[in-house]
């Protein structure tokens, strides 16, 4: 019984390391000259399509990944 708990936890110990290892972030600093509103940006959501929209104090901006 107990060599079968110890590979279950090998297996476990193993198959979570793989899991985080896949996770990228990217990030783009944007300003008021790429086309944003405004430097202070208050929210940020990113819809079914993709697109991330960014509300600012001056008004909301769409990206979608290249352009503004």
């Amino acid at each position: 019984m107990k060599k079968h708990i110890y590979t279950l936890w090998a297996f476990f110990i193993l198959f979570s390391q793989s899991i985080a290892a896949s996770v990228e972030v990217r990030s783009t600093h944007m300003t008021t000259g790429d086309g944003v509103a405004n430097n202070s940006i208050r929210y940020i959501y990113q819809d079914s399509k993709g697109f991330i929209w960014m509300g600012t104090l001056n008004g909301l901006s769409r990206y979608d990944g290249t352009h503004l």
